[in-house]
This record gives C-alpha cells, structure tokens and sequence, in this order.
C-alpha cells in the first residue's frame, strides 16, 4: 500500500508538472505574461 501510495505521489508529481509546463508555455507564446 505505501508503494502504490508513493507511485500515485509520483504520478501526479508528473502531471502536475506536465500541466504546469503546457499551461507556461501558453503564456509565453500569446504574450510573455509573468
């Protein structure tokens, strides 16, 4: 169970960063807002 729990951390560690990621990148491109 403390396996799966950390796996599941790690996953949505993943997404979390992937999201972050695409949603910066949207910024930068249309306008560079910070």
């Amino acid at each position: 169970m403390k396996e799966s729990l950390e796996e599941n951390k790690i996953a949505l560690g993943i997404a979390l960063g992937a999201a972050l990621g695409s949603t910066m990148q949207k910024e930068d491109s249309s306008g560079g807002e910070k």
